[in-house]
């Protein structure tokens, strides 16, 4: 996990995807994360979604724009 003592950038959650990719991307266009952002994605990236490949590739893309910090959803 990234250390933030002297960040610049914002802190963003965003949680309970469930492969929806059209809607994570919808608010990662409008959030337009910067390098000094960092975004922390609360698990369940996948479950019962339409979109799961979609959803997983946005999700690796992250880190050529921003900070991404993944935490595991429940089992």
């Amino acid at each position: 996990m990234p250390n933030r003592p002297n960040a610049t950038g914002r802190l963003i959650a965003i949680g309970d995807i469930h492969g929806h990719a059209v809607t994570l991307q919808t608010m990662l266009d409008l959030i337009r994360p910067a390098a000094d952002d960092t975004i922390v994605t609360l698990g369940d990236y996948v479950n019962r979604g339409p979109e799961t490949c979609q959803t997983l590739e946005i999700l690796s893309a992250l880190r050529e724009t921003c900070q991404h910090v993944a935490i595991l959803g429940k089992p």
